[in-house]
C-alpha cells in the first residue's frame, strides 16, 4: 500500500503529533461564521433561489439586517479593543504568552507605545513588542508608588526603667527611586537624636538612653524617611514606658 505524506505522522521534540487530530481541530476553530462568510451566504441564497418561488424581500431585508448589525458590533468591539490597548501607553502591565516550547513567558514593565500591525495591536515594553491581547495585569500608578516607598512592620514595643533595654524596629528603607537615605525618629513629642539611632540589615535600634527621660505611658511613634517625598509612618508602632516598680508603688 502506498502512502502520501499527508497520511504520514510528525514527531515534534519526541512526540508523535497526529496531523489528522490538528487538522479536525483547525476545522473546529474555523468553524465560526464571521461576516464575510455572511455576506457570501446570503448572495449565494439570492443567486440560486428558485425562479418560480423567489424569497420574500422581507426575508432578505431581515437577513441584511442581520449582517448589518453584525459589522457594526464586531467593528465596535475592535474599537473597544484598540481603545483599551491605547489606554495602556504609560502604565506598568504584565504580558504572559507561551513560547515555541510552550513554556509560560512574563515581562513587566512600563508600556512605552502602542502600535498596531494589521488587526492586532501591539504594545512596546523595553523596546519590544508583543500582543495587547496577552496583557494579563495592569497596575495603578499610585499601587506601583506604594510597593517602593519604606514600610515598618507593626510592633508594641516596651520600654521599661526596671531594666532598661534597646528597642529594636524592623522596617524598610524602600527601593529604587523612593528608597531613602535615612529615617528621623519621634517618640509622642519627642525627636530622639540621630547619635541614638541605628540601623542595620533591616533592623533600626533606638539605643536604650533615648527613652530614660520619658514619662511613663503609652507613645505613638513615628517615622519620617529622608527619600523623594518624604515618607511618614506613624500607625504602625507603639511605645510603653514603665516606671521602676518600687517608684510605682509609693
Amino acid at each position: 500500500m502506498a502512502f502520501s505524506a499527508s497520511d504520514v505522522n510528525s514527531i515534534v521534540n519526541g512526540t508523535l503529533v497526529d496531523k489528522s487530530s490538528q487538522e479536525a481541530e483547525a476545522k473546529k476553530k474555523d468553524n465560526t461564521l464571521g461576516k464575510e462568510a455572511f455576506l457570501q451566504l446570503l448572495v449565494t441564497q439570492m443567486k440560486y433561489q428558485d425562479p418560480l418561488n423567489p424569497a420574500d424581500d422581507t426575508d432578505f431585508i431581515a437577513q441584511l439586517a442581520q449582517f448589518s448589525s453584525l459589522e457594526q458590533l464586531q467593528n465596535l468591539n475592535q474599537s473597544f479593543s484598540d481603545t483599551g490597548a491605547l489606554n495602556m501607553v504609560g502604565k506598568t502591565a504584565t504580558v504572559k504568552w507561551e513560547d515555541s516550547d510552550g513554556r509560560e513567558r512574563t515581562v513587566t514593565g512600563v508600556v512605552d507605545f502602542v502600535t498596531k500591525q494589521g488587526s492586532k495591536m501591539k504594545v512596546s515594553i523595553d523596546g519590544k513588542l508583543y500582543d495587547a491581547e496577552d496583557v494579563s495585569s495592569i497596575y495603578d500608578d499610585m499601587y506601583i508608588v506604594s510597593k517602593k516607598l519604606p514600610t515598618v512592620e507593626a510592633q508594641d514595643a516596651v520600654y521599661s526603667k526596671d531594666k532598661p533595654e534597646d528597642v529594636v524596629i524592623s522596617l524598610d528603607l524602600g527601593k529604587d527611586e523612593y528608597a531613602a537615605s535615612g529615617v528621623a525618629v519621634l517618640i509622642g513629642d519627642t525627636t530622639i537624636d540621630s547619635k541614638y539611632l541605628k540601623y542595620n540589615d533591616g533592623k533600626l535600634t533606638i539605643d536604650k538612653e533615648a527613652m530614660k527621660d520619658l514619662e511613663s505611658g503609652l507613645y505613638k511613634v513615628a517615622f519620617v524617611f529622608s527619600n523623594a517625598i518624604y515618607t511618614t509612618v506613624a500607625d504602625k508602632v507603639t511605645l510603653e514606658v514603665k516606671e521602676p516598680e518600687a517608684a510605682e508603688s509609693e
